[in-house]
């Protein structure tokens, strides 16, 4: 649709114009744009030299250096069609006078995001994550186009993308580890064969081109709502490899830290994880399972939503009890049980749970004391 260059043109409306660059994602294939495009607010304005300007304000200056650096042609190419000779201008919040004359004033000092550190050996991922589909028990990918991830009530995980695995959360957990000792938002430098190596996966062509395909994979766009809270952008924000140094450089957006909150982490013995070899079911009842004090009581169908498994319930059942009877030899539990009325599974973690949730448990029962005795 072109927009004729008059004063008395009527401007066109952000809804309109926002149904065109979709238009153009789905015609050029980038099937990320949309979830990059959702938190944005756009507006028409006419300038003073008569010409038609499109204002887009992205929620970070992450997210807005994502939508210069990715999607400036596929932006252009639409809003030319509008207005030939007008701008674009794409800002975060802080830039935005409209959006700044509504804030108060932000302080001057600078503040460092830094995820909390934890012990060399281990590795640490957020509870939501832990506890839900999107790295599920499969390695048959799909596309998903903002799907509704499976996780427990008041958590909402929608994604973008190429469906993920448990490889992908491997690789994810070891550069959480990495970015630990670093103020997010900086860059993260290491080779493919260190951390290859660091992870204890084979070497070579193969190897190289896997841990490529599962970085650029994790910058997939996916939204994360929980107690009132919200995360949206790529798991990771950004990744280039130096030709000269073969070196990979890897951001993480500082808005993550919201994942990495008290009480809503786990940390992670890693060598219990790598014990578990190649079973994705077992590393996706692992995760859930280490992620809680004290279990709750699920259906079996609730557990293979879950753990994203497609397989049929009767062999789900088949290997989810082996997954079971394995962790109690292991002493990843202490016992489990199947209700044979309502399907229920109940476990028991005992003795094995952390010191840190051993502390969480007794803070809660002090607390319900109290209440109780108030």
């Amino acid at each position: 649709m072109n927009i004729p260059k008059l004063q008395s043109s009527p401007l066109p409306t952000w809804e309109e114009v926002r149904e065109a660059l979709l238009q153009t994602a789905i015609r050029r294939k980038e099937e990320n744009f949309s979830a990059w495009l959702r938190p944005v607010v756009g507006s028409v304005e006419e300038g003073d030299d008569g010409f038609l300007n499109l204002r887009l304000v992205s929620p970070t200056g992450f997210h807005a250096d994502a939508m210069r650096e990715r999607f400036t042609v596929l932006i252009y190419v639409t809003w030319r069609k509008f207005s030939p000779d007008g701008q674009i201008i794409i800002v975060e919040p802080s830039q935005d006078k409209k959006t700044r004359d509504r804030q108060p004033e932000p302080r001057k000092t600078a503040q460092v995001i830094q995820l909390p550190l934890w012990p060399e050996q281990a590795r640490a991922a957020p509870n939501v994550i832990l506890r839900s589909a999107l790295f599920p028990a499969t390695n048959k990918r799909r596309w998903v186009n903002n799907e509704i991830i499976a996780s427990l009530d008041g958590v909402e995980i929608r994604f973008q993308g190429k469906s993920l695995t448990q490889k992908h959360f491997d690789t994810w957990a070891e550069l959480v580890h990495l970015a630990r000792n670093h103020p997010l938002g900086e860059e993260c430098v290491f080779t493919a064969y260190g951390f290859l190596k660091t992870q204890k996966l084979a070497m070579g062509s193969h190897g190289y081109q896997q841990l490529a395909d599962e970085l650029k994979d994790l910058l997939q766009p996916v939204s994360i709502t929980w107690n009132g809270k919200t995360y949206q952008g790529g798991l990771i924000y950004r990744v280039k490899r130096d030709d000269d140094t073969k070196c990979y450089k890897v951001r993480i957006d500082p808005d993550i830290i919201k994942l990495f909150s008290p009480d809503e982490y786990t940390i992670m013995d890693w060598e219990q994880r790598r014990q578990l070899g190649r079973n994705d079911l077992a590393k996706a009842v692992h995760n859930h399972i280490i992620s809680h004090a004290s279990m709750f009581d699920y259906t079996l169908t609730k557990w293979r939503e879950l753990t994203g498994n497609t397989e049929e319930l009767k062999q789900y059942r088949r290997r989810f009890k082996k997954v079971l009877n394995s962790f109690k030899e292991k002493g990843i539990i202490q016992d489990w049980s199947i209700d044979p009325e309502s399907d229920c599974v109940h476990i028991e973690r005992g003795e094995t749970i952390s010191a840190s949730q051993r502390r969480h448990l007794n803070l809660t029962s002090r607390k319900r004391r109290k209440k109780q005795d108030g």
